[in-house]
């Protein structure tokens, strides 16, 4: 037998269960250095382990614990207060985004060359010049034809 198969029956050869190939196995470990030391370790692992004293506990302390683990849940409550606070916080955003982006209109329309004028307000020169390089001849002619009329 390989090592890997013989430390497979350890535990069982130091807790003295009845191995049938127990001969072999423990010839393996009395010349097989390895396996001798891993032996060794284990054995007293488990010996210290077997030292350990194990608090007992009573019957009530457990109760007490069955108890605590199987509360009943309570049905499910919708959050009022949670879901308004989202709301809110969802309004606020959007009124905050409309607010930039209504600036960001006005400026754009602001700083276009395409003004539209409206009743009783007249460009300044700086206006009529942008909107003239932007406009082909048969415009402008035309724009001067109406202007002369008036």
């Amino acid at each position: 037998m390989e090592c890997k198969e013989i430390e497979k029956f350890f535990i069982e050869i130091i807790e003295g269960k009845n191995i049938s190939d127990y001969k072999e196995i423990k010839n393996h470990i009395e010349k097989c250095r390895k396996c001798k030391n891993n032996f060794e370790e284990i054995e007293k692992i488990l010996k210290l382990a077997k030292k350990i004293e194990v608090p007992q506990f009573s019957e009530s302390f457990w109760q007490s614990q069955k108890e605590k683990l199987f509360v009943e849940k309570r049905p499910y409550r919708i959050h009022f207060k949670l879901i308004l606070s989202y709301i809110a916080s969802l309004v606020v955003i959007i009124s905050i985004s409309f607010f930039f982006f209504s600036k960001k209109l006005n400026k754009s329309k602001e700083n276009s060359s395409l003004l539209v004028f409206e009743e009783n307000i007249l460009p300044s020169e700086e206006q009529i010049l942008k909107l003239i390089d932007y406009m082909n001849e048969e415009d402008i002619t035309c724009i001067l034809n109406v202007l002369m009329k008036e």
